[in-house]
């Protein structure tokens, strides 16, 4: 994790097939600081991300949400992170606490942005009749209307930190809960829908720094404790995607 990492053998082997080992380990000999906003719709899994990424701890309850932002400082071999979540709700604590980390990102240094989505699979105080058809699989209505949510997550943040004179330098979407959603014969479809459509209309919108997307999962986790796991993602591959975004990350950050 961040804490005091030191980057590992599998992300330095990415590195060099991606062709940018050289450039990463000029920018960690900088030892500098940068600012990384983590940002979603309620629900997608941004608190246990950020515990995750920072602690090494995911555990957080569904009706665990915080209403303001978070911020958590992590090491990188040298280099220093600031990591700040802010409430995906929209309720007008949260919304005004969001709005007020925006304003303040879109002054000073460049930030990174992690966008996490989920598919649609998105975990919070709703019942269970609204989510589940009577065959326990989830209503489309209900992916369809979280997805939305997505949309508008990235909307909002891009308006105040994107365009040419935006102060957001790179995003990820983050596609989290892979633990849900991936398996061998669909799991690409699901990537794709993050690659084109409306999402990525919003994005290219508001945006045209350089964007990633890397599929994520934090844990297993039964969604609303009724609907397993796909059982098909293992902790093979949730190791290898954790490497993957790291590398990404040194990728974006140590751009000119």
């Amino acid at each position: 994790m961040l804490e005091q990492a030191k980057i590992g053998v599998d992300v330095l082997l990415k590195l060099e097939e991606w062709g940018i080992l050289d450039q990463v380990v000029k920018f960690i000999g900088l030892k500098t600081s940068h600012r990384l906003l983590i940002v979603g719709a309620s629900g997608s899994g941004k608190t246990a991300f950020l515990k995750h990424l920072v602690d090494d701890d995911s555990h957080i309850l569904a009706d665990e949400r915080s209403s303001i932002d978070e911020r958590k400082e992590g090491k990188l071999q040298g280099s220093l992170f600031e990591l700040i979540t802010v409430p995906g709700q929209d309720g007008q604590i949260e919304r005004g606490n969001r709005l007020d980390v925006y304003r303040e990102l879109s002054r000073g240094e460049p930030v990174g942005i992690i966008h996490v989505t989920s598919n649609g699979y998105h975990e919070g105080p709703a019942k269970l009749a609204e989510v589940f058809n009577e065959d326990r699989s989830v209503r489309d209505s209900y992916l369809t209307e979280r997805r939305n949510e997505e949309v508008k997550s990235i909307r909002e943040c891009l308006t105040h930190l994107g365009g040419n004179q935006g102060n957001a330098r790179w995003l990820i979407t983050l596609v989290n809960k892979a633990d849900i959603w991936w398996t061998p014969e669909h799991g690409r479809e699901v990537v794709e829908a993050y690659e084109n459509g409306s999402y990525t209309d919003v994005v290219g919108e508001f945006f045209q720094g350089p964007h990633a997307i890397c599929r994520y999962s934090v844990r297993n986790q039964v969604f609303y404790g009724t609907m397993p796991v796909s059982g098909f993602y293992d902790d093979t591959l949730r190791s290898r995607d954790h490497d993957n975004l790291i590398a990404r990350i040194l990728d974006l950050s140590s751009r000119d």
